[in-house]
């Protein structure tokens, strides 16, 4: 995975796709998201990703009932060794509103993309077509891994 490998040694924004395939897998792409996780577990990157996320994520496991599965999200967002899970503050929902003034981004992909900026994130890993990102910020998608 000679992309990944590129990031080593830095902040990635996990943008709540990734983390669900992360959790519980996507098969067109598991070698990468085997290797990602691996790279996170080694400290090889650094990973970060919005409280918002966790209203993404456990959509279908609170309607499938999975109490699991919304177990292992919990355990996962809130374990430090594996990610920083940022807060959604009064600032980044005002810098939120700016950025989809100023794009057209729907409002949890402007959330997620000013706390990567906030966080200080050097990359935004998604597999979202629709998300725009500052210069500043490196977009990657599983594809480019």
């Amino acid at each position: 995975m000679a992309g990944l490998k590129a990031l080593a040694g830095k902040k990635i924004y996990l943008d709540t796709n990734i983390i669900i395939y992360l959790m519980e897998g996507f098969e067109p792409f598991a070698p990468v998201l085997s290797s990602l996780l691996e790279a996170i577990e080694a400290r090889q990157v650094s990973c970060v990703t919005s409280e918002i996320t966790v209203a993404e994520v456990l959509v279908r496991p609170f309607k499938q009932q999975a109490t699991d599965l919304v177990k292992t999200y919990m355990d996962a967002l809130n374990d430090k060794r594996l990610l920083t899970l940022q807060p959604v503050t009064y600032q980044i929902l005002t810098d939120a509103a700016f950025a989809r003034a100023k794009t057209g981004m729907k409002l949890p992909d402007a959330i997620h993309v000013v706390t990567a900026v906030q966080s200080g994130c050097h990359v935004f890993l998604t597999n979202d077509k629709g998300i725009k990102v500052p210069k500043s910020l490196r977009l990657v998608s599983l594809e480019e891994l």
